[in-house]
């Protein structure tokens, strides 16, 4: 019985010594893994959606007042002479308000050209709100002849009028006119008419047979009617019988 249990004892010694061996190796001691630091959940701020930048309206326009036109720098027309082209042998006067200083050059040249520098005077002033032009179409020759009471003879020193007339028509093909006749108040209504008629006509037929075209030249008569002068003088009576010209198309603006 001892054998058997000392066997056992033996068997069992071994084992156990087998196991203390064991145990001498030291076993790895499990790394303690440290507690993860809990990082504090943030809640997420919400981003703060931009609102979005208000475009700004465009202020409307400010229609741009009208700047206040400039002070008149015109005179009135009611202060400045008639538009006009007037002939005072030997001077041509050319005054008035003409809406283009083109225009007035255009007309100075031609005046020139017809009657020399020397006998054009120009008096045009540029003003924006001048009528229409229409001085260059017509001359206005005051005065042209005078003649004595009653009767309708040229007198020899209005001849060089009547030549200057011819010569205006022969360089001017284009140029037309009207003779107009004129008397004083010293006769009767009827007899000055005719009076100034006759007048009238004798300049004509002169102009006639000097080679001016019937068709470019009328005759006219306005008796007493017209006057330019007191007639309560004997001076003013004498420049009241008289012949005057219009002069149609020989200063005209236009192309030719």
């Amino acid at each position: 019985m001892v054998f058997p249990l000392l066997g056992v004892l033996f068997v069992l010694g071994v084992v156990l010594g087998q196991c203390a061996k064991s145990d001498d190796v030291a076993q790895p001691v499990p790394t303690a893994v440290p507690a993860a630091t809990e990082v504090p959940t943030v809640a997420p701020v919400p981003s703060a959606t931009a609102e979005p930048t208000a475009t700004a309206e465009p202020e409307p326009t400010a229609t741009a007042e009208a700047t206040p036109a400039p002070v008149d720098q015109f005179p009135p027309l009611s202060d400045l002479p008639e538009q006009a082209a007037i002939f005072r042998p030997p001077t041509l006067f050319l005054q008035g308000p003409v809406s283009s200083q083109a225009t007035i050059d255009v007309i100075y040249s031609r005046a020139v050209e017809a009657l020399g520098a020397a006998n054009v005077v120009n008096e045009y002033v540029v003003h924006p709100d001048a009528p229409p032009f229409e001085s260059g179409n017509t001359i206005r020759v005051e005065a042209a002849l005078l003649f004595e009471l009653g009767s309708a003879e040229i007198g020899p020193d209005f001849i060089d009028v009547l030549e200057l007339a011819r010569l205006l028509f022969e360089l001017n093909p284009q140029m037309t006119g009207i003779v107009e006749g004129h008397t004083d108040v010293s006769g009767g209504d009827e007899p000055n008419q005719v009076l100034s008629e006759r007048r009238a006509n004798v300049v004509r037929d002169y102009l006639l047979a000097r080679g001016v075209g019937a068709d470019r030249i009328t005759a006219v008569g306005f008796g007493s009617s017209e006057p330019v002068a007191d007639n309560g003088t004997e001076e003013g009576r004498q420049r009241n019988r008289r012949i005057e010209f219009d002069l149609r198309g020989l200063l005209d603006p236009r192309p030719s």
